[in-house]
């Protein structure tokens, strides 16, 4: 997770708690996010048959780390499908898997550089000036 992540749940939490979410619904919640997040990037062939268009299954998220251009901008779904089906995210060939993980560009060095990483414009991409 980038850190930005974190302090958004982080943030969230005490909302969600004011308009009556539990403590236990956090608890399940989180013990459900660690262990399919385990699960996700397992290395193991499962795409789970007819649920493979509901829970995200490891070669499912494979897909997510392909640099192949197919691949590219798809699988965002972190536990559950639907929103990469309804978007057009959804790429999971039958016949084909993925083979060749990592990001095109160069990640810059340091930590500082990393965190910042995401949020800048692609390489190539002019940045508008200031008005």
């Amino acid at each position: 997770m980038h850190p930005a992540e974190i302090m958004f749940y982080l943030a969230a939490m005490p909302l969600l708690l004011w308009v009556g979410f539990s403590i236990q619904c956090f608890v399940w919640i989180s013990s459900f996010r660690l262990f399919h997040n385990s699960f996700a990037h397992a290395d193991l062939p499962w795409k789970l048959g007819p649920l493979r268009c509901v829970i995200v299954s490891p070669v499912f998220h494979r897909w997510h780390h392909e640099t192949s251009s197919d691949a590219l901008a798809k699988n965002f779904a972190s536990a559950f499908c639907v929103y990469d089906l309804l978007f057009g995210g959804y790429h999971l060939p039958a016949d084909w898997m993925p083979g060749s993980f990592g990001i095109p560009d160069a990640v810059p060095a340091g930590f500082i550089r990393q965190v910042a990483y995401p949020f800048l414009p692609p390489r190539g991409t002019a940045v508008p000036s200031a008005i």
